[in-house]
C-alpha cells in the first residue's frame, strides 16, 4: 500500500514539473516572436511548422539572409523534422534562397500561410544568436 502512494506522489510530481516546463517553453516561444518579428535581422532563424500534402506536420528552419522593407530573403534548412530540434539550426542551403513578402510574413505569424509545399504554415519560434 505504501509503495502505491509513493508511486502516485512521484507520478503527480513529475507530471506537474513536466506541465510547468511545457508552459515555460510555450511562453518563451511566443515571447521570441513578439520580440523579434517586428525587427528582423540577418542571421535570425525562423522555426516554421507546416503540414505537407499527406497531412503530416513538420518543422522547417529558415535563416534570414537579407531583411528589407518589402520582406525577407531566407536560406532554407537542409533538413526538416517532426519536432523542433536545435541541431538543425546549423545546416542551411544558402545556394537556394527564397523571399517572402511582408503580407506573407503576417500570414505566417497568424498561421494561415499556404503555398505549394506548405499548408497552414505558422511561426513557432524566432531564434536570434547573440
Amino acid at each position: 500500500m505504501m509503495a502505491r502512494k509513493k508511486f502516485l506522489y512521484l507520478f503527480i510530481g513529475i507530471s506537474v514539473c513536466l506541465a510547468a516546463y511545457l508552459y515555460y517553453v510555450k511562453v518563451e516561444r511566443a515571447d521570441s516572436i513578439d520580440r523579434y518579428f517586428a525587427r528582423p535581422q540577418t542571421g535570425d532563424i525562423y522555426k516554421i511548422k507546416s503540414d505537407d500534402e499527406e497531412g503530416e506536420t513538420f518543422v522547417h528552419y529558415w535563416k534570414v539572409m537579407e531583411a528589407s522593407d518589402q520582406g525577407l530573403v531566407f536560406a532554407p534548412g537542409k533538413l526538416k523534422a517532426w519536432s523542433s530540434v536545435d541541431y538543425l539550426q546549423k545546416h542551411f542551403d544558402e545556394i537556394l534562397p527564397f523571399s517572402i513578402t511582408k503580407d506573407e510574413l503576417l500570414q505566417l505569424k497568424n498561421g494561415s500561410w499556404n503555398n505549394a509545399q506548405h499548408s497552414n504554415a505558422s511561426i513557432i519560434e524566432i531564434v536570434r544568436k547573440q
